[in-house]
């Protein structure tokens, strides 16, 4: 195999997959404090800190991007590619995505638990931690993990691989798969009726987004859009079950 061309397709690749192996890293490590603790229920006590040690995720692969890019002379910032003369546009394009991400989203999660569970209605899997945890959830997670998942995914992975296969599809269907098999570790349970219902939900989102990501190539109303998105979910998931 040509090295160049190696080393063109195997970061963007790595990182695909890194942000689901960190969360399971992560989670494992936490329920092994539990298991310490003498807790019946380790990795589930683990997975309901998910919002919390998810900001370990985005460091690390923020990190990764950040050394890479700088080989091709970049920032984090060159793969946001604002449009400085259309900030206002880009604002409320991002809050034009929101109406259009959240029902796909809502429907996906819905139908697959139905064809799974033989409900529509899904359990919340955000939640179980103290006040503070919630207070965190629901201000610093969402805009780190927003900002970082559409870096690591959209502004880096999907359009490097594109470029590299010549070919979108292949490159949407990997970073799909990648976002898809994320979302079975937030949080991982070994049940494979839950895994595949995770990874079936986010099917139609992680590939809508990216479909129109490679048409706009402007990554900021996706942040906005991937913020509000996951700030809602966690107020309902993690707060407001505390202030009740």
């Amino acid at each position: 195999m040509n090295l160049s061309y190696e080393r063109q397709w195997k970061w963007p690749l790595i990182l695909v997959f890194m942000r689901f192996f960190l969360a399971v890293v992560l989670q494992l490590f936490i329920a092994g404090i539990y298991l310490l603790q003498n807790n019946p229920t380790p990795l589930q006590s683990a997975g309901h800190w998910f919002t919390v040690y998810g900001s370990f995720i985005d460091i690390g692969c923020l990190a990764i991007i950040v050394w890479q890019i700088r080989k091709e002379g970049k920032t984090l910032l060159d793969l946001v590619n604002i449009d400085k003369k259309h900030i206002l546009k880009g604002v409320l394009t991002g809050l034009l995505y929101i109406l259009i991400f959240m029902p796909i989203s809502v429907v996906g999660i819905s139908l697959t638990h139905l064809l799974v569970y033989q409900t529509p209605y899904p359990p919340q899997i955000m939640g179980g931690i103290p006040l503070w945890g919630a207070i965190y959830s629901v201000t610093l997670f969402p805009i780190l993990w927003g900002f970082a998942e559409q870096i690591t995914y959209q502004g880096y992975s999907l359009t490097r691989l594109e470029n590299c296969f010549r070919n979108k599809w292949v490159a949407i269907g990997l970073v799909s798969l990648g976002w898809m098999l994320q979302h079975t570790a937030l949080p991982l349970m070994l049940d494979w009726q839950y895994i595949i219902f995770r990874m079936v939900s986010f099917l139609p989102l992680t590939i809508a987004m990216p479909l129109i990501y490679l048409r706009t190539k402007r990554l900021m109303p996706f942040i906005i859009a991937h913020w509000a998105m996951d700030a809602i979910a966690a107020i309902m998931g993690t707060l407001l079950p505390i202030l009740k």
